[in-house]
């Protein structure tokens, strides 16, 4: 049974490799054909189609094997054919001069059996045709366990070279690393965030590469080699770095990965090894052009270029095995200092339009041939289900029969799905009994269910038993109804489908407490599947302050939660235009933005940090006060501590609020006191120190200093920082409030 298992597998994985040859072959011509009319574009774009036939060839042969047979049908078809065909002058093909000896017998199958008119017209061609698609199969077929075995032997062979790379590139992260200048760090950075790239890069001076090297996704680590530390400048440096960190955020180690093992997997065909090299190459392409978009000097970068070329010393084989390789320097220069001439071609957008239409195309037919078979499944699915569910009821699972009645509503028996559901005893579940208020959640996700299927006179059924005493089952009625799930499902179909007079509508049929908890949910819910224009839409209708308040907190956080500052901040332009009076509202939805600007884009903070501090400076004292302190904080999460203690110059140590006190010296509230524990985590001691020059405040530059000597005094570091130690002690003691507390 194994054996004949293997024998198909093995069949099969032939088969589909020989199919590889012509099918990567297809995938490389349109590619070739394709980048003949895009020669002069964006290599961006050249980049991504690259991208795209390499990922064809991945899908093409997986979907063959799945497909295509072990080879018996394809030849069997020709090799159990009887039938005989005698044809008029069915003669194979002889050379001038010299005539066939006996009778020839020609097989031809079935679907290839023409008239005998047609036979005399090119009875030569069909016999070719036939015999060439009896003969090939069966010449692949007794090689087909050898095509397997010497592709195994590849891969392994393959694999070898990836693991020597794999091994040089893990010992280039641990061995021949030195630490580079803070001023490189610095311009790191700088560079980092310019492009946004957010995750923390490392960078190293080593003496094992000779050219700039970025390893690893996760972690990214920069090489530089010592030459181009000692003999470059900033500027050039700054282009250095932009390059490795353009390979960075493109995520090109985590492609070139993939190219790798592409090219172990499919050594064989040429196909890959060419798409794979054009894609090294256009790779570097974009990362110049990233870099010199950022220096705005193209010749002086490739100047830079030919400089670090003319420092390298002999390479090393394999020193990367999965490093990029640029292609030709002198094209890389060419390029970059030449004029691009005007192409003409099919552009981009037809590409994407043809792709498009292949796709839908090829998706309508998926949906339309399993249609028929997704009824029928859920027909079936819904029998079994009344099965499961009467086992549940005799058995008192009562649990089980709330999951069976959910998945009976995503059958679509949505009716039968709350019959079956009423048949539990409501009552503490200690008791053995369902209990209410779960009674009640699962009856609004059976709503939510069939509001997913545009059944909104179910759910509004639904609702009008429950306002109604009268019409509720037996079993509830001696319970209270729980409505509000229900009613934040309608509203939530509602404002997702853009229906604002009637979400307005609902809204103010439901009892007046009821409204604030209903938009708190509904709108959280809508905003958060992406449609927060029509929550806008609907915030402009309404009129009570409480639920307004709601309703702009709730879409402002969900803007939040999706990464959308720019949403939140135009939002904020919204509620000015709106109520131009209530500058306590805006400033509200603006600090989320402010505070996600800070995580993510530091440019976009400073560019808008004038026009909101001016907001904030117009607010009452205790609200100015509390958000001055939030900008601040939001400074030092952005890592621009000097900034944050500029920005907290206003913020006490302690805050009224409410005729109540509240402490900022905890070390996460406070601005200045979470940037010093955030600079003494990254051992950033003297740092630490200048900032607490910097306060003007004696009562913070008091909690500040105790706090560092706090943090430096204790532990295993004083030895290493007993210098430091001492100067904060004598910052402490000069300071006038310490010397009066200390003199009392």
């Amino acid at each position: 049974m194994n054996e004949a298992i293997l024998s198909e597998l093995a069949q099969r994985v032939g088969w589909t490799l020989v199919h590889s040859v012509w099918q990567f072959a297809i995938i490389a011509v349109l590619l070739g054909v394709v980048l003949g009319f895009l020669r002069g574009r964006s290599p961006h774009l050249r980049y991504g189609l690259m991208l795209i036939a390499l990922l064809a060839m991945v899908a093409v042969p997986t979907t063959t094997l799945f497909v295509v047979g072990t080879g018996e049908t394809v030849s069997g078809e020709f090799a159990t054919n009887d039938t005989v065909e005698f044809g008029v002058d069915a003669r194979p093909v002889v050379a001038a001069g010299r005539e066939p000896s006996g009778v020839t017998l020609t097989f031809i199958p079935d679907g290839m059996r023409r008239s005998a008119d047609e036979f005399d017209e090119s009875p030569s061609n069909i016999a070719l045709l036939a015999g060439l698609m009896i003969s090939v199969p069966n010449l692949v077929r007794p090689w087909m366990n050898v095509i397997v075995a010497v592709w195994l032997c590849g891969i392994v062979v393959l694999s070898i070279r990836l693991l020597v790379g794999w091994r040089a590139t893990r010992r280039l992260r641990v061995s021949g690393q030195s630490p580079v200048t803070e001023q490189l760090t610095a311009i790191t950075s700088r560079v980092a965030e310019k492009l946004g790239v957010h995750r923390s890069i490392e960078v190293c001076q080593s003496s094992m590469v000779d050219v700039p090297t970025v390893i690893g996704w996760l972690k990214p680590l920069v090489l530089l080699p010592v030459s181009a530390i000692s003999g470059l400048s900033s500027e050039q440096l700054e282009a250095v770095i932009a390059h490795e960190l353009a390979h960075v955020r493109r995520h090109d180690y985590l492609v070139n990965v993939f190219q790798v093992l592409m090219e172990t997997v499919f050594f064989y065909h040429p196909a890959v090894w060419w798409t794979s090299h054009l894609m090294r190459v256009e790779r570097e392409a974009c990362c110049d052009d990233i870099a010199v978009q950022m220096t705005g000097d193209g010749v002086r970068y490739a100047r830079l270029l030919v400089w670090l070329e003319e420092a390298r010393g002999p390479s090393t084989p394999m020193t990367l095995s999965m490093s990029a390789d640029g292609g030709s320097l002198s094209n890389r220069i060419a390029r970059i200092v030449g004029s691009r001439s005007k192409t003409t071609g099919i552009g981009p957008l037809a590409i994407a339009a043809i792709l498009i239409f292949v796709t839908g195309m090829g998706c309508y037919l998926v949906a339309d041939v399993g249609k028929s078979t997704a009824q029928e499944t859920a027909s079936q699915d819904a029998d079994a289900l009344r099965d499961w569910m009467t086992r549940a009821v005799e058995l008192e699972e009562w649990g089980r029969l709330s999951q069976l009645a959910r998945e009976m509503a995503e059958a679509g028996e949505y009716h039968e799905a709350l019959d079956w559901l009423s048949k539990a005893p409501l009552g503490k579940s200690r008791d053995g009994k369902l209990d209410p208020k779960f009674y009640y959640r699962v009856v609004a996700e059976i709503c939510e269910t069939a509001l997913e299927h545009d059944r909104l006179d179910f759910a509004m059924g639904v609702l009008d038993r429950l306002n109604d005493r009268e019409k509720l089952p037996e079993v509830l009625r001696n319970f209270p109804p729980r409505q509000g799930d229900v009613r934040i499902a309608i509203m939530t179909h509602h404002l997702s489908k853009g229906q604002i007079d009637q979400a307005f509508g609902f809204l103010e049929a439901q009892p007046e407490g009821t409204r604030p908890s209903i938009v708190d949910k509904a709108v959280g819910r809508a905003a958060g599947n992406g449609h927060g224009n029509h929550v806008e839409a609907f915030w402009l209708r309404l009129t009570d302050p409480k639920v307004l308040r709601i309703c702009e907190h709730e879409l402002a956080y969900s803007y939040y939660r999706l990464h959308e500052p720019d949403k939140i901040w135009r939002f904020a332009g919204e509620i000015a235009k709106a109520r131009p009076e209530d500058v306590l509202a805006e400033v509200r939805v603006r600090d989320m933005a402010m505070h996600k600007y800070a995580l993510m884009s530091w440019q976009e903070f400073e560019q808008r940090l004038p026009g909101y501090r001016t907001k904030v400076a117009q607010l009452a004292d205790d609200d100015r006060t509390r958000y001055e302190k939030k900008l601040a904080l939001d400074a030092a999460y952005g890592k621009h501590y000097d900034l944050s203690v500029e920005l907290s110059t206003g913020v006490p140590l302690l805050l009224e609020t409410n005729s109540m006190f509240m402490d900022l010296g905890g070390t996460d509230r406070h601005p200045v006191l979470y940037s010093i524990t955030e600079l003494h985590k990254q051992n950033r001691i003297e740092q630490a120190l200048a900032i607490a020059r910097l306060v003007e405040d004696e009562t913070v530059k008091l909690a500040s200093l105790s706090r560092l000597a706090d943090l430096v005094g204790f532990g295993d570091g004083l030895a290493d920082h007993q210098g430091i130690f001492e100067r904060i002690i004598a910052q402490l003691t000069g300071c006038g409030l310490f010397r009066a507390q200390f003199d009392g």
